[in-house]
């Protein structure tokens, strides 16, 4: 059975009271990262692609807030970043001087 993409769902469930959070997920990308990551297996498969895993609560992360930059503050972070990029590997970027 085929599920369209909006019925293809992840939902990450916990309570207070408890120290694991139920992950169910239809993305294979998600799946993989559990058990590849944490080397657990799912406690549910229901035959359809969507796998169910329990895992520490305290892997479970806040969603990170945007940073507001300004233009300037962009521009200098995209300084910085080409530098280290340019320090670390030369010879990718042509600029070998040896």
């Amino acid at each position: 059975m085929q599920l369209s993409n909006e019925d293809q769902e992840t939902t990450i469930s916990f309570n207070k009271a408890e120290d694991m959070a139920s992950v169910f997920t239809y993305e294979k990308k998600w799946q993989q990262h559990i058990e590849k990551g944490f080397g657990l297996k799912p406690t549910l498969d229901n035959g359809c692609g969507g796998k169910e895993y329990y895992i520490p609560k305290s892997r479970i992360r806040m969603p990170l807030v945007p940073k507001k930059l300004s233009a300037g503050q962009r521009r200098k972070i995209g300084q910085r970043l080409q530098k280290a990029h340019r320090q670390k590997s030369p010879n990718r970027l042509g600029n070998n001087t040896a």
